[in-house]
């Protein structure tokens, strides 16, 4: 089953995510060729 993630979901929506999960979903090296994910800090 896939999950959907829209603007504003947690990622990863339970568990962890492995380290070059991160780095291809928050890079262009991905299927799509643009960042996905960003890091963001508690204040945003």
């Amino acid at each position: 089953m896939k999950h959907i993630t829209i603007v504003g979901d947690n990622y990863p929506t339970k568990g962890k995510a492995k380290k070059a999960r991160l780095d291809e979903l928050s890079s262009s090296s991905n299927q799509r060729k643009e960042p996905l994910i960003k890091e963001v800090s508690e204040d945003e």
